[in-house]
Protein backbone atom coordinates (compact mmCIF):
# COMPACT_ATOMS: atom_id res chain seq x y z
CA UNK A 1 0.00 0.00 0.00
CA UNK A 2 1.20 3.49 -0.70
CA UNK A 3 2.19 5.57 2.32
CA UNK A 4 -0.82 7.88 1.85
CA UNK A 5 -3.25 4.93 2.01
CA UNK A 6 -1.66 3.72 5.24
CA UNK A 7 -1.77 7.23 6.69
CA UNK A 8 -5.41 7.63 5.67
CA UNK A 9 -6.33 4.37 7.41
CA UNK A 10 -4.53 5.56 10.55
CA UNK A 11 -6.62 8.76 10.50
CA UNK A 12 -9.82 6.77 9.97
CA UNK A 13 -8.96 4.49 12.89
CA UNK A 14 -8.36 7.54 15.13
CA UNK A 15 -11.62 9.10 14.01
CA UNK A 16 -13.61 5.97 14.89
CA UNK A 17 -12.04 6.12 18.35
CA UNK A 18 -13.16 9.76 18.75
CA UNK A 19 -16.69 9.60 17.27
CA UNK A 20 -18.25 7.59 20.15
CA UNK A 21 -17.09 10.31 22.55
CA UNK A 22 -19.01 13.06 20.71
CA UNK A 23 -22.35 14.07 22.13
CA UNK A 24 -23.51 15.07 18.64
CA UNK A 25 -22.37 16.39 15.28
CA UNK A 26 -24.61 19.04 13.80
CA UNK A 27 -22.85 18.96 10.42
CA UNK A 28 -24.10 16.24 8.11
CA UNK A 29 -21.15 16.17 5.70
CA UNK A 30 -18.53 14.89 8.20
CA UNK A 31 -20.98 12.25 9.42
CA UNK A 32 -21.58 11.17 5.83
CA UNK A 33 -17.84 10.97 5.05
CA UNK A 34 -17.13 9.01 8.23
CA UNK A 35 -20.05 6.75 7.41
CA UNK A 36 -18.56 6.09 3.98
CA UNK A 37 -15.41 4.90 5.75
CA UNK A 38 -17.34 2.49 8.00
CA UNK A 39 -16.32 -0.99 6.89
CA UNK A 40 -17.51 -3.10 9.81
CA UNK A 41 -20.86 -3.46 11.52
CA UNK A 42 -19.28 -2.03 14.68
CA UNK A 43 -18.17 1.11 12.83
CA UNK A 44 -21.59 1.45 11.21
CA UNK A 45 -23.25 1.27 14.63
CA UNK A 46 -20.90 4.01 15.86
CA UNK A 47 -22.07 6.27 13.02
CA UNK A 48 -25.75 5.46 13.51
CA UNK A 49 -25.44 6.09 17.26
CA UNK A 50 -23.91 9.51 16.54
CA UNK A 51 -26.78 10.29 14.17
CA UNK A 52 -29.28 9.21 16.81
CA UNK A 53 -27.65 11.36 19.50
CA UNK A 54 -27.61 14.33 17.14
CA UNK A 55 -31.24 13.95 16.08
CA UNK A 56 -32.34 13.94 19.73
CA UNK A 57 -31.20 17.55 20.06
CA UNK A 58 -34.11 19.89 19.46
CA UNK A 59 -32.04 22.14 17.21
CA UNK A 60 -30.93 19.27 14.97
CA UNK A 61 -31.99 18.85 11.36
CA UNK A 62 -33.16 15.46 10.16
CA UNK A 63 -30.43 13.09 9.06
CA UNK A 64 -32.85 10.94 7.03
CA UNK A 65 -31.17 11.65 3.71
CA UNK A 66 -27.73 10.94 5.15
CA UNK A 67 -28.98 7.66 6.62
CA UNK A 68 -30.46 6.58 3.28
CA UNK A 69 -27.26 7.48 1.43
CA UNK A 70 -25.15 5.58 3.95
CA UNK A 71 -27.38 2.52 3.71
CA UNK A 72 -26.90 2.59 -0.07
CA UNK A 73 -23.12 2.98 0.31
CA UNK A 74 -22.97 0.13 2.81
CA UNK A 75 -25.09 -2.09 0.57
CA UNK A 76 -22.68 -1.44 -2.30
CA UNK A 77 -19.74 -2.25 -0.04
CA UNK A 78 -21.37 -5.48 1.12
CA UNK A 79 -22.49 -6.64 -2.32
CA UNK A 80 -19.52 -5.57 -4.43
CA UNK A 81 -17.81 -8.47 -6.16
CA UNK A 82 -14.88 -6.21 -6.95
CA UNK A 83 -13.46 -3.06 -5.47
CA UNK A 84 -15.30 0.03 -6.65
CA UNK A 85 -13.37 3.28 -6.58
CA UNK A 86 -14.42 5.72 -3.90
CA UNK A 87 -15.32 8.27 -6.58
CA UNK A 88 -17.46 5.82 -8.59
CA UNK A 89 -19.26 4.65 -5.47
CA UNK A 90 -20.16 8.19 -4.36
CA UNK A 91 -21.08 9.23 -7.89
CA UNK A 92 -23.45 6.31 -8.38
CA UNK A 93 -25.18 6.88 -5.04
CA UNK A 94 -25.49 10.66 -5.28
CA UNK A 95 -26.65 10.67 -8.91
CA UNK A 96 -29.40 8.22 -8.00
CA UNK A 97 -30.96 10.85 -5.72
CA UNK A 98 -33.97 12.74 -7.01
CA UNK A 99 -32.71 15.81 -5.17
CA UNK A 100 -28.99 16.47 -4.84
CA UNK A 101 -27.96 16.21 -1.18
CA UNK A 102 -26.93 19.47 0.44
CA UNK A 103 -25.45 18.09 3.68
CA UNK A 104 -26.40 21.19 5.68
Amino acid sequence: QPVTAVRTQQHVKKAFAIVPQLSSCERQFPVFIMGCEARTDEQRVIILDLVSRTEKKSSSRSFNQVKHLLQAIWAQDDLAVRDISYWDKLTSIITSCLVTPTFV
